[in-house]
């Protein structure tokens, strides 16, 4: 803004101003030929005309300020909103890796494994699991998205389940685990096939929301 620019709410009360000058010179010469009782008159009707027009002034100015105050209050929370949808994203799509965490090496596909092997994998499937919160409050979603929300969550609270349930079962230094007969380690696996489903399920409703808020 150069230096002869102001803010629109300052133009409008320089012409203000403006205006009352001109009609004060104005009246000033239509006083100078009248009598002392019509001065008054003319003098409060000018008094009148001022203030109202400055209260016009003031609350046009007042108005305006409301309506860009919420524009940018509507923008802000959409920002908000945006930003909270990429993010539930970005954790829904570390469902499936969640999936890939629990399940054997592809090295390892054949032969019995230990039972430290999935003691290892378990845990760290367990520590992502139970740190991935959805932030969601306030957010406003579709109904296809609070449902997909909540399956995933419900199958992120199985998998922290199942996977607790095989921990206690067989703590460190128990010997007589068995791959093949073991039905904690197949709970694992499928909560967590469940899980990376719904997760692709929830990222695909996030796509829709972020889509239709752009």
């Amino acid at each position: 803004m150069n230096d002869l620019e102001f803010p629109r709410h300052t133009r409008h009360l320089l012409m203000l101003a403006g205006t009352g000058f001109l009609a004060g010179l104005v009246v000033s010469w239509i006083l100078s030929g009248t009598e002392s009782g019509s001065k008054a008159d003319w003098i409060a009707a000018f008094g009148t005309w001022v203030i109202g027009l400055a209260a016009s002034v003031l609350a046009y100015e007042g108005n305006r300020w409301q309506r860009e105050s919420s524009g940018r209050e509507q923008a802000e929370r959409a920002a908000t909103r945006r930003k909270s949808l990429l993010l539930m994203r970005d954790l829904a799509k570390e469902c499936p890796f969640l999936r890939d965490g629990v399940a054997r090496d592809r090295e390892k596909r054949s032969g019995n494994l230990g039972m430290g092997y999935f003691r290892l994998k378990f845990m760290a499937a367990d520590a992502k699991a139970v740190g991935a919160k959805f932030d969601h409050v306030g957010i406003k979603l579709s109904d296809d998205t609070v449902h997909a929300l909540y399956n995933v969550e419900s199958a992120l609270i199985q998998l922290v389940g199942s996977i607790k349930f095989f921990m206690i079962k067989y703590p460190t230094g128990r010997e007589d685990f068995d791959e093949t007969n073991c039905n904690e380690t197949k709970w694992v696996i499928e909560a967590a096939d469940k899980l990376a489903l719904r997760g692709e399920a929830l990222c695909a409703a996030l796509t829709v929301e972020l889509e239709s808020s752009s």
